[in-house]
């Protein structure tokens, strides 16, 4: 039989076996769980196909596809399972449904993971209508929250600042969870960091560091050391940069969660360019530009493995293989929509061009990697970069010219 028959009842009893199996099964996934449950992922998708297909088991269905979230999350699994909370969604016709305002802000990040930022924010922005009728206040803010990420990501930190402060201000009125404070500040502290407010970003995530141990969740505690980290490098402070990076990655260790090991691998890399300890550096890039990620949609981070094995071999004048990693995280970027990356890139590529005597190309790159930043005024890395920039086109083009 298939899913567009008129199904017998004893065929929905058999689905309806299927999800409460399913639903015990993906019920609080923690590491063990999604460590098991990936390699039977088909069959949990065909359940949730059947299920959909039929009205008197949509309310099972969702509570299924709402539970599976964070493997599809760490897995990368999200065009697949787009279609499917389109579905769900779709079906609803009770606006004050709890579970059709979760699907649309879990749809919204799944489109934010593919930088689809349009799909992403009439998502949020639907569930966000659905709490205002509710008068939820819970609701009003955790939308506010997945939109501030939303253009936090995009770089639009006016936008994203306004959101986040809002969410904020709301989940500590109504006195929320730990983790929905834990989770705002870190937006905040991030903001803040890129626009290049040091000792706020770090207040910031110092707070939200502490909500996570109160909740008792490791990996978030390992994430939340691994930006204070971040913070701290961007501030000089090596010596408790590495801490925290070496804090999170002993929490990291036992488990399943490969692109968090990643993430502190490739930012241990970053702390050794720092101190230009050019070998050590590259051997922990090349270990984050594992199989895993290779074969992964996390193409953020394929982007950003790339362009630091491209600048780090160009400090080791590994030039020829330089230039290919720079090239790939060039691919990357354009498919990721980031300019300010995008544009640290071309910079590199640049930088080699001219040490290589490509003086044309050098100037062409320069003046290319220009454009993608001049237009963002409110972060500090793009100032960073188009001071640089402009002093190489001067002294390049001109050399070039002469």
């Amino acid at each position: 039989m298939t899913v567009s028959e008129s199904p017998h009842p004893k065929f929905i009893q058999s689905i309806f076996a299927g999800l409460e199996h399913w639903d015990n099964r993906t019920y609080q996934l923690d590491d063990n769980k999604i460590r098991g449950l990936d390699s039977e992922r088909a069959n949990l998708f065909r359940i949730v196909q059947y299920g959909l297909a039929e009205s008197q088991t949509l309310g099972k269905t969702a509570s299924v596809v709402l539970q599976t979230f964070p493997l599809i999350e760490r897995h990368g699994y999200w065009q697949e399972w787009i279609p499917v909370l389109e579905k769900a969604i779709a079906k609803y016709d009770n606006e004050q449904s709890q579970q059709k305002f979760k699907l649309l802000n879990q749809l919204g990040q799944l489109h934010r993971f593919e930088s689809q930022w349009e799909q992403g924010f009439h998502a949020h922005k639907t569930a966000m209508e659905l709490a205002h009728r509710q008068e939820n206040d819970q609701l009003i803010a955790e939308c506010d929250f997945h939109l501030s990420e939303l253009f936090l990501r995009q770089r639009r930190y006016v936008e994203a600042e306004k959101h986040a402060l809002s969410a904020f201000t709301t989940f500590t009125n109504i006195q929320a969870t730990g983790k929905w404070l834990a989770v705002t500040l870190t937006t905040l502290g991030e903001l803040a960091r890129y626009q290049g407010d040091l000792e706020l970003a770090d207040n910031r995530l110092v707070q939200a560091l502490t909500h996570w141990r109160e909740v008792g969740t490791p990996v978030r505690v390992a994430r939340a050391l691994n930006d204070l980290a971040l913070v701290r490098l961007d501030a000089g402070m090596l010596q408790k940069a590495q801490k925290a990076f070496l804090d999170a990655a002993e929490i990291l260790e036992p488990t399943t969660y490969e692109l968090d090991k990643t993430m502190v691998q490739i930012n241990l890399g970053a702390l050794a360019f720092e101190q230009e300890d050019w070998q050590t550096a590259e051997a922990m890039f090349r270990k984050a530009d594992s199989l895993y990620l290779r074969q992964s949609r996390h193409l953020a981070y394929r982007a950003l493995v790339a362009n630091n094995l491209g600048n780090t071999l160009k400090e080791l004048r590994k030039y020829k293989e330089a230039v290919s990693f720079l090239q790939e995280a060039i691919r990357l970027w354009i498919k990721v929509g980031d300019a300010l990356e995008l544009a640290n890139s071309k910079g590199t590529l640049a930088e080699i061009a001219e040490i290589e005597g490509r003086l044309g190309e050098s100037c062409s790159l320069f003046k290319e990697a220009l454009a993608l930043v001049q237009n963002q005024k409110d972060d500090a890395k793009a100032k960073e970069l188009q001071v640089t920039f402009l002093k190489s086109i001067e002294q390049v083009c001109k050399d070039e010219a002469a």
